[in-house]
């Protein structure tokens, strides 16, 4: 079993010459499961001992485990009591049983003081308890409602782990949101009702006005009262005198004060002293030994000692010294700007400074930061991923809609630097993470692995972290990310990534020792293979452990289809020291393959364990020949590691001979022969193989075995030639992983940075697919040349291509452009390449509004004659007739309606042309017509949903819903009374829209069967309820798609209902489609609303493209 062995060889495909990863899912974009850091800043905040607080922490643990009583626990009493240790104290001490997740509202620390810091902090807790990710860049109020969801999916998910969630918050009388800002609400608001929660503050002020009145914070058995520790009055007293003193005394000590204050914290003495132009000792002196009660430290960063003597700090200082000191901080950032962020960047300027713009309100210098791509860079090294750097562009954004989204074109910069910084690591594999672990670079490669924006690369890079730290000796850390990430793939993962998770975390666990586990993980598999990789492993495993026969047992009384692989595997440990028995368990294990139905894996099992032609006696019996050809191959490089390479190339060439599978295992076996010492001979195979699809898979084979020969440098010089760029990258990694296996960790390095440096460098944040969607963007705002342009820089003219080239959507692309730059006949040309197929009557329409506009709406009618299926006859037709009513072609238009053959298609046309002539002002033309669609349904009215559906808007605009109700009553009721059917949820929807049955329309949508359906819908019923004036519901619509995880939609519904919206309003709308999903979404509405975003889209296009 080569995987269950942990073979590091490079796989490569063989059906596109790519590598092959173990993973089968689609390529899923999704937001990476976040991992809090917030412990770590508890740590920082709690002190090194409590002193005489067990009573309290008796109660708080009696308060979390009680069955019964009151939710809430508010702890109260005046500053300097000691409120704040106890409570970091008990959230890193909990009683078992119990997951506190805490906040602590301050201001030294990062600016931790309003209700977004509150939001962000605990919503990253939550996400990673729940195991799930969170969309980039969400807005203020969406981020809300994520945090009220996982609030109850957080304590079920700790329910089913034996564990009961308690939230824990310090310091509310400290919430900044209560009073700055137009739009502040407090932390205490968005506070859980039904959730354990321990609160801490002082005894005044009272509650803010926003905490509902039946919250349970306001219930008179909540309060605790607190008494103050005589050891923090102490502290103190002498801290207050010594704040007095240091402001009134001036000099050095007065700077390192006042600058710590403004900072908010977070200043090393280092960054101290280049802000004063004061040696550093002599800062850390004063620092450590004057006002000691003064500041305090969190690693190298100091920060005043308490809560109480920053705010008398600032009090002290006043408004104008603050602003002269934050000067000061402003010009040193600029400074290190200027300087290119070199690696020496202080922390303070990464992390701390960014916080204290926001605090401000500085959007110009939060702008500054947050399109700074040397920045992100330098975060990146610094951290590991781009979760900081995405936060940053997040707060800029939502700090710009919060002012009226004025600056569109800042917007979109955002949107865009956010799209580059999310692909960055889409070409990154998940080997690069594994191989840093390896390395023992172990918060680098979990930093990494976490960052990774492919699912099933994001989970198996962190189970193959785990795997790393497994071998390391740090299980600890190992088992807690392997639960994390069994939990993802079983909720998130497709079939074949939970498949593929759930085998590896088998494995794993079982070569740990923890077979029940392993047999837990097992539960989850589907596939033969699957199942033996992970009993293979727990045998193999209890052979190591010294267990011997409980692992023949095993072996023996495994499942039938699984006893072949595993005897192998046992019987392959137990042949050094026990040949005699290991030839009999190889006899059981070639007798239990044969009883198989296509024993692949027993072959393969055989072959690995050092038994090929047993194996060989097997290959006859399975059936499919690609695996038949696997099995040789497998069979060949054992005989060529036993010393027979002759043999085994005549085997490949004998037995492998359908399509390009023989010269991939030729490959193959050129690498075990460089490998092997038999350098020549392998250089030779692998060259060869120049100008067979197998080219690159050679280089790549060669490149693995003269490393693991020992001759790096030839090996790194193969790799980085291989043009392939998956297949490079992994060679590349592959080097780098032997390198370190050999000690030389620094070339390790070097080899994969450089590695990541590719990766990153050839993945462009803007695809060739999204060019067509702006093109047409272009197209439909009249920004026509720009839109040709465009897509003649990007394509070869169709014209000028093989038919089958050309895809349906290219095609349907260049009409849409063509037909609105005027170019009809060219447009007329390329419809037949979207025959029969999805576009079609997209395109047809559009080149009929080309024909009516040039004056023939003869040529357009003709189009209808063209459709190949019902659907595309009856969608063209009602689209055509709508054209020609706008066009003042009226009976045209009917003529064209009455001629269809299918009777909905009739009057589904004809209730089109009664809105279009309804529209136009032709009100006694659209009675008579609908009175002819009446007539034309008769009792299918009551009988056919669709034609109710179809009806029932053109009835309501002809005021028949007042008129004459029970018409439209009794449709809507037989409407109501049976699910819809997949086409007819929109026309049924927007009969209930027609009526203003909002509540029903949504239900309907909602009931659609797939997510994607579902999602396009509610798209629909944004603009729907926009386009009625129902901003405030639309938005509501828009948000839930957010909250479903589907950010494009999102986008998309906020577009459409920016379409909908006064000026100003819509420019929010259009800055919140910018600030969800891919920016795309917003248009053509940005085009619109901003013409000078147009320039900028086209330019990054080019840019992108290198056009």
């Amino acid at each position: 079993m080569q995987q269950a062995r942990g073979r590091r060889s490079v796989a490569v495909g063989r059906d596109a010459g790519v590598v092959v990863t173990g993973d089968h899912n689609h390529l899923t974009l999704a937001p990476p499961p976040v991992r809090s850091a917030y412990a770590e800043q508890v740590r920082r905040i709690a002190p090194p001992e409590l002193i005489g607080r067990e009573r309290e922490l008796a109660e708080l643990a009696a308060f979390c485990l009680a069955g019964s009583g009151p939710s809430y626990a508010w702890w109260r009493a005046g500053a300097w009591a000691g409120k704040t240790a106890l409570m970091a104290w008990f959230a890193l001490h909990p009683p078992k049983g119990v997951r506190v997740v805490p906040f602590f509202i301050t201001a030294r620390l990062g600016m931790q003081n309003d209700v977004v810091a509150y939001v962000d902090v605990v919503l990253e807790q939550l996400a990673e308890i729940v195991g799930e990710g969170l969309p980039a860049l969400l807005t203020a109020a969406t981020r809300e409602a994520h945090l009220l969801r996982l609030y109850g999916e957080a304590a079920e998910a700790c329910a089913r782990r034996g564990e009961r969630l308690v939230l824990l918050v310090d310091g509310l009388d400290e919430d900044r949101g209560v009073t700055t800002g137009p739009d502040a609400h407090s932390i205490a608001s968005l506070l859980p009702t039904a959730l354990r929660t321990i609160v801490a503050g002082r005894l005044n002020p009272p509650l803010p006005g926003d905490v509902p009145h039946d919250h349970p914070l306001r219930a008179p058995d909540t309060v605790r009262a607190l008494e103050p520790s005589p050891h923090a009055r102490a502290i103190r007293a002498e801290a207050e005198r010594e704040l007095k003193r240091l402001l009134g005394a001036g000099g050095l000590a007065y700077d390192l004060l006042a600058l710590l204050a403004a900072a908010g914290g977070g200043l090393t003495a280092d960054d101290l002293a280049e802000l004063t132009d004061a040696v550093p000792y002599h800062v850390r002196d004063i620092l450590r030994t004057g006002p000691g009660r003064t500041f305090a430290t969190r690693g190298e960063a100091y920060l005043l000692a308490h809560e109480e003597l920053q705010v008398q700090a600032r009090e002290m200082l006043g408004e104008r010294e603050l602003a002269r000191l934050r000067g000061r901080l402003h010009t040193w950032a600029a400074d290190w700007r200027e300087r290119g962020w070199p690696p020496a960047t202080p922390e303070y300027l990464l992390r701390g400074y960014f916080s204290l713009l926001r605090s401000d309100g500085d959007l110009e210098r939060m702008t500054a930061c947050a399109l700074d791509a040397v920045r992100h860079d330098r975060l990146l090294e610094a951290t590991g991923g781009d979760a900081v750097a995405l936060g940053e562009l997040r707060d800029t954004g939502e700090r710009a809609i919060a002012r009226g989204a004025t600056d569109l074109r800042l917007l979109l910069r955002l949107a865009m630097k956010r799209e580059e910084l999310r692909h960055r690591n889409g070409a990154v594999p998940g080997a690069l993470p594994v191989a840093w672990a390896a390395l023992g670079r172990t918060a680098r490669a979990e930093a990494l692995a976490r960052s990774l924006s492919r699912l099933s690369e994001r989970h198996l890079a962190l189970i193959g972290v785990a795997d790393e730290l497994v071998r390391q000796g740090a299980h600890r850390r190992a088992f807690a990310l392997l639960r994390e990430t069994e939990e993802q793939v079983r909720r998130a993962g497709g079939p074949g990534l939970r498949e593929e998770g759930l085998v590896s975390i088998g494995t794993i666990v079982a070569r740990a020792g923890q077979y029940r586990w392993a047999l837990t993980a097992r539960r989850g598999l589907r596939s033969r293979e699957a199942h033996a990789r992970v009993m293979y492993e727990i045998a193999r495993s209890m052979v190591r452990g010294g267990h011997r026969d409980e692992a023949v047992k095993l072996a023996r009384d495994v499942e039938p289809e699984l006893r072949a692989v595993v005897l192998a595997g046992v019987a392959e440990l137990l042949r050094p020291e026990s040949p005699a028995q290991a030839r009999e368990l190889f006899d059981e294990a070639q007798a239990a393959a044969v009883e198989t139905t296509d024993p692949v894996e027993a072959a393969t099992a055989l072959a690995e364990a050092g038994e090929p032609d047993r194996a060989a006696l097997l290959v006859p019996l399975i059936t499919k020949r690609h695996l038949r050809d696997k099995a040789w191959e497998v069979i060949a490089l054992s005989i060529a590691r036993g010393g027979d390479p002759d043999r085994a190339v005549r085997l490949i060439q004998g037995e492998i001979c359908v399509g390009d599978a023989q010269e991939y295992a030729l490959a193959a076996l050129a690498g075990l022969l460089v490998a092997s010492g038999e350098r020549e001979r392998g250089e030779a195979l692998a060259a060869s193989l120049a100008g067979t699809p197998a080219e690159e898979a050679a280089q790549a084979y060669e490149a693995e075995g003269q490393a693991q020969a020992g001759d790096f440098d030839t090996a790194f010089g193969l790799a980085d030639l291989i043009d392939d760029i998956d297949v490079r990258i992994h060679t590349l990694i592959m080097v780098g992983r032997t390198l370190g296996e050999a000690g030389q960790e620094s070339r390790a390095h070097e080899v994969l940075t450089h590695a990541e440096y590719v990766a990153r460098s050839e993945l462009s944040p803007v695809g060739v697919d999204d060019v067509d969607p702006v093109a047409e963007s272009l197209a439909d705002t009249g920004h026509t040349a720009d839109a040709l342009a465009l897509m003649e820089a990007t394509y070869v003219p169709p014209e000028q291509r093989l038919t089958w080239s050309v895809s349906r959507w290219d095609a349907h692309c260049w009409i849409r452009v063509l037909t609105a730059a005027g170019q009809v006949e060219r447009a007329a040309g390329l419809l037949d390449l979207c025959a029969g197929r999805d576009p079609w009557p997209s395109a047809a329409l559009a080149l009929a509004k080309g024909f009516v506009r040039a004056g023939e709406p003869g040529r357009a009618e003709a189009l209808v004659g063209q459709a190949t299926t019902p659907e595309h006859e009856v969608s063209v037709r009602t689209g055509v007739a709508e054209l020609l009513v706008e066009a003042g072609e009226y009976a045209r238009a009917r003529r064209l309606v009455r001629a269809c053959a299918h009777v909905h298609g009739r009057i589904a046309g004809l209730a089109a042309v009664v809105l279009a002539l309804r529209a136009d002002g032709r009100d006694e033309e659209a009675d008579e017509v609908l009175g002819e669609a009446l007539d034309e349904a008769g009792e299918l009215l009551r009988t056919d949903r669709r034609v109710a559906g179809e009806l029932v808007p053109a009835l309501v605009e002809a005021g028949a819903y007042g008129v004459d109700a029970p018409v439209v009553i009794d449709a809507l009721d037989r409407l109501r009374a049976a699910p819809c059917a997949a086409d007819e949820v929109q026309t049924v929807a927007a009969a209930f829209t027609a009526v203003g049955d909002w509540e029903e329309a949504r239900k309907v949508v909602v009931g659609c069967s797939g997510v994607h359906e579902v999602a396009d819908r509610l798209v629909w019923l944004a603009g729907e309820q926009a386009a009625a004036g129902r901003f405030e519901e639309a938005e509501r619509v828009a948000l839930s798609l957010i909250l479903a995880g589907d950010e494009d939609a999102a986008g998309r519904a906020f577009a459409a209902v920016a379409f909908h919206a006064p000026p100003a309003a819509a420019r929010v709308f259009l800055g919140r489609a910018l600030m969800a999903g891919w920016w795309g979404n917003a248009l053509p509405e940005l085009f619109r609303a901003e013409p000078g975003t147009v320039p900028m889209v086209v330019a990054a296009l080019r840019r992108a493209r290198q056009i």
